[in-house]
């Protein structure tokens, strides 16, 4: 069963909600998705076993995206990668710590997929400071995963506590 590390709303109709094996980029119907021709888009499944390339590009004078290529994703909207349907877009302007964010939030996918590719375990500390950053931005209820955070933090400072200076 998936379970789910943390949802992000981003701009012009898009959210994603991004889990352990996989994420949902949602488009709802806004204004923004009918001036970019995506509001028929509905819910993109992408298991990143399955992504063969990773674009991304920070927000600053245009939108920020995060797009997740697989065999099928140059069918959409070829004239833009920053709308096509496997794409997150979102608007540093909202937030400053929005670019951040999507830094992690694309360094988290990234280890996922490497892990998926190479067989190797997947780096905790991405999932951490995805975590952190996305409640600093968008209050979620995190559920199993604070209670993983907690296990975490009170095996470090175990850890710390016994003379260990190295983690």
């Amino acid at each position: 069963m998936s379970k789910l590390i943390c949802s992000i709303a981003g701009s012009r109709g898009r959210s994603i909600d991004v889990y352990d094996n996989k994420c949902v980029i949602t488009t709802d119907v806004t204004l923004g998705s009918l001036l970019t021709s995506n509001a028929l888009d509905g819910k993109k499944t992408i298991f990143y076993i399955d992504v063969q390339g990773i674009q991304f590009k920070r927000s600053g004078l245009t939108l920020g995206y995060l797009q997740l290529e697989t065999a099928s994703s140059q069918m959409n909207n070829k004239a833009s990668n920053m709308f096509s349907e496997n794409t997150f877009t979102y608007d540093g302007a909202m937030d400053p710590e929005y670019n951040a964010l999507a830094d992690c939030l694309h360094d988290y996918i990234a280890d996922r997929i490497e892990s998926y590719k190479y067989h190797t375990p997947a780096q905790d500390h991405y999932l951490f400071e995805l975590v952190k950053l996305a409640k600093k931005v968008q209050p979620f209820d995190y559920g199993w995963l604070d209670e993983l955070v907690r296990t975490q933090i009170k095996h470090m400072h175990e850890y710390f506590s016994a003379g260990n200076n190295v983690w």
